[in-house]
């Protein structure tokens, strides 16, 4: 402790709980022991940074691609599913516009089919006046 360095070092690590996987951030904090390893974890890490360390390790790497990759799934499938949605309710909105059309055939029909009965029931009536 009497060097007076102190090295501090974070890195984002991938971690699982369950089911659910996330970034968190670690941090680790010491006071090195001697210093003339001190240079040769300056290099290591110079090395690493050269070589494109990112703080992920190959399983890591593939699980946060899976994490991803089904998220992005989740995603288009919630799409998916609004789009099927809308889609049904379009559908049942032609229906009850094709049904109310329908329904108002339908009622003009009944409405001509009356005015013809009572058409008819009013020149049985006259005839029947007539023949008096």
């Amino acid at each position: 402790m009497d060097s007076g360095i102190y090295i501090s070092i974070e890195s984002d690590i991938l971690t699982q709980d369950a089911d659910k996987y996330e970034i968190k951030q670690y941090s680790i904090s010491f006071v090195p022991r001697q210093i003339y390893n001190l240079d040769k974890f300056f290099n290591y890490l110079n090395e690493l940074n050269k070589n494109g360390f990112n703080g992920f390790n190959e399983e890591q790497l593939r699980i946060a691609e899976q994490f991803k990759i089904k998220k992005q799934r989740a995603k288009q499938l919630e799409i998916q599913n609004f789009i099927n949605t809308l889609n049904k309710i379009k559908q049942f909105k032609m229906q009850k516009v094709e049904a109310e059309r329908q329904l108002k055939i339908q009622q003009l029909e009944a409405k001509q089919r009356e005015e013809e009965r009572i058409k008819a029931e009013e020149e049985r009536i006259k005839a029947i006046e007539i023949e008096k």
